[in-house]
C-alpha cells in the first residue's frame, strides 16, 4: 500500500504503470517533489515504496504553473527595470 495524494491506494509489487492507472498526462511525484523515473510507456522504472508518500500530478497543471512563474518573472523584470 502507498499513499497518493494523501489517500491509500493497493498497488502490484513491482514496477507501477502511472499511465496506465491515471491517464497520459499522470505524473506521478515523490514527496519530496522529484519525479518518480518512468520508462516511455509510463512504467515506474523501480517499485514504489510500501509505506511511501507519492503526489499525484498532471502535465497540463504543471505547464501552466511554469508558464505563469515565467510571466511572474519577466514581470518582475519589467518592473525592476522601469
Amino acid at each position: 500500500m502507498v499513499f497518493i495524494n494523501e489517500v491509500a491506494f493497493e498497488v502490484p509489487v513491482g514496477p507501477f504503470n502511472v499511465r496506465e492507472a491515471f491517464g497520459v498526462e499522470a505524473v506521478l511525484l515523490y514527496s519530496s517533489g522529484h519525479s518518480v523515473p518512468t520508462d516511455d510507456w509510463g512504467v515506474t522504472l523501480h517499485p514504489l515504496q510500501h509505506g511511501g508518500s507519492y503526489y499525484l500530478h498532471y502535465m497540463a497543471v504543471l505547464l501552466w504553473l511554469v508558464i505563469v512563474a515565467e510571466i511572474e518573472i519577466m514581470t518582475i523584470k519589467v518592473f525592476y527595470f522601469c
